[in-house]
């Protein structure tokens, strides 16, 4: 991706085209990484899965009334 950006940038002439893509080359895995990590097994037995998950998605089911 980092040459097709460069090769683009060199056709149009703009450096800023160049440090757009490297900035989204850095900074889209950086988020995808965070945005990942929502969920994930902290425990898992024969018939039973522990997950510990973030405060989003916690805030993100509704309460239940009882």
């Amino acid at each position: 991706m980092a040459l097709v950006v460069l090769g683009l940038a060199e056709r149009s002439g703009s450096s800023a085209a160049v440090w757009v893509g490297l900035l989204m080359l850095v900074a889209l895995p950086v988020a995808g990484v965070s945005m990942a990590r929502v969920a994930h097994p902290e425990r898992i037995e024969d018939r039973l899965l522990r997950l510990r998950v973030g405060a989003p998605f916690l805030e993100s089911i509704p309460a239940r009334d009882e």
